[in-house]
């Protein structure tokens, strides 16, 4: 794109360059040869042109892709944090189950107390 952009402007700037002086030229030989000059500065603005157009088309298509790639990594990880978070929270309640089971088989049995504030349950 760094080389398109420059290019694009030395050819617009080339090109008015070229049509000044045609505007001043009388001899149909020169303006002619002026008229070809034009004519290729055209075809390289054109050039440059497709290839401003297709590197941005480039770069927009690798932002898409890039965005897809992170939306699907997102889609797993959630999934992933989702699952382990699962799993953490079965761990914490089969310790719990396994301390009170224990306990209960040594005689000093847990019973449920709802805590009036808060509205939870404490173990006593």
């Amino acid at each position: 794109m760094q080389l398109a952009i420059p290019s694009l402007t030395n050819t617009s700037i080339l090109a008015t360059e070229l049509w000044q002086k045609l505007e001043s030229l009388a001899d149909s030989e020169k303006i002619d040869q002026l008229l070809q000059s034009i004519w290729k500065n055209q075809e390289n603005q054109e050039l440059a042109t497709d290839a401003y157009a297709d590197l941005a088309d480039q770069i927009d298509a690798e932002i898409t892709a890039i965005k897809a790639r992170i939306e699907y990594l997102v889609q797993i990880h959630s999934a992933a944090i989702k699952k382990l978070e699962g799993w953490r929270s079965r761990l914490d309640q089969n310790l719990l189950y396994q301390v009170r089971k224990w306990d209960c088989q040594s005689g000093n049995c847990w019973q449920a107390k709802t805590n009036s504030d808060s509205g939870k349950s404490a173990y006593l």
